[in-house]
């Protein structure tokens, strides 16, 4: 049993261990003014959704059109209502 998971831990630091690689690679493609730092990096490599970050910062990172669709994007976010998350009466 315990071969076993000593595998199944090798395998999933392999896995993170490529998966800093790939990010590092494609957040050095970036422009330094919008690179990731460190700490940024280190988040989505280790958050529950880092497949879906790890593919979303490749998108971003790879394809033209990504980051002018975020950009219209992020312009039409606005504030919570005030009384968002607040019990009701």
């Amino acid at each position: 049993m315990e071969r076993v998971k000593k595998s199944k831990d090798s395998e999933t630091n392999l896995r993170f261990s490529q998966d800093d690689k790939r990010l590092d690679s494609l957040n050095k493609k970036l422009p330094v003014n919008i690179r990731l730092d460190k700490s940024q990096l280190d988040k989505i490599s280790q958050s529950s959704c880092r497949n879906s970050l790890i593919y979303l910062f490749t998108q971003f990172t790879l394809d033209p059109k990504v980051k002018p669709a975020m950009d219209t994007v992020a312009k039409g976010m606005q504030f919570l209502p005030n009384a968002y998350g607040k019990t009701r009466p």
